[in-house]
């Protein structure tokens, strides 16, 4: 028995140092791109993408039927330090209600030029790469709130977090950082388990 696994290891190696021989570039080609694929896996760019006026109304706009949806809606920054505090508990109820019929959007209020490096950035740190994400680029983002809700009074405190029902009436609404058990149940209330 002996005999028979050091005839086999040395078959091996003769057979590793043959192949490196015959085709040295064909293992190292394998291997860098195994490193590549996995690079690539950890690192995706999330996709950030413009948003206007117009855009945004369109993106508020709900249908009807049978495939309109509730609506998520959450205004914030990456500088914005309670943005950043709340953004995984957003995360984790997306992911958790996404299934159950909800529609999330996310609309990043920062500077325009920042919409490939420090948006793009922050939802890799915080593992939301994924997610429906939108750069809002317009002079003035206290009207791209009162586009969402025209009752709202006063200045933007960042973030602001909307909820529309399937047909598209604020049933939740919420200035400065959620508290996610509050989101939670209306969000309970409004798709039903």
């Amino acid at each position: 028995m002996r005999r028979f696994l050091f005839l086999a290891l040395g078959a091996l190696v003769c057979l590793t140092v043959w192949t490196e021989r015959r085709a040295p570039n064909a293992c190292a080609a394998f291997a860098q791109q195994g490193k590549a694929q996995a690079a690539e896996e950890s690192s995706a760019t999330p996709v950030v993408r413009e948003l206007d006026q117009p855009g945004l109304k369109k993106l508020l706009e709900r249908g009807a039927g049978k495939e309109a949806r509730p609506l998520l809606v959450n205004f914030w920054a990456t500088w914005c330090e309670p943005c950043r505090e709340e953004f995984p508990d957003l995360v984790r109820i997306e992911a958790d209600y996404g299934k159950r019929g909800l529609d999330v959007i996310f609309i990043s209020l920062d500077d325009p030029s920042d919409i490939k490096a420090a948006v793009p950035d922050f939802l890799r740190e915080v593992h939301a790469e994924k997610l429906n994400t939108y750069l809002l680029n317009t002079t003035d983002p206290i009207i791209a709130i009162k586009e969402t809700d025209p009752t709202w009074q006063g200045a933007v405190g960042l973030p602001v977090t909307f909820l529309f029902d399937a047909q598209g009436k604020i049933v939740f609404k919420h200035s400065g950082r959620v508290k996610p058990a509050e989101l939670r149940a209306a969000l309970d209330t409004l798709i039903k388990k």
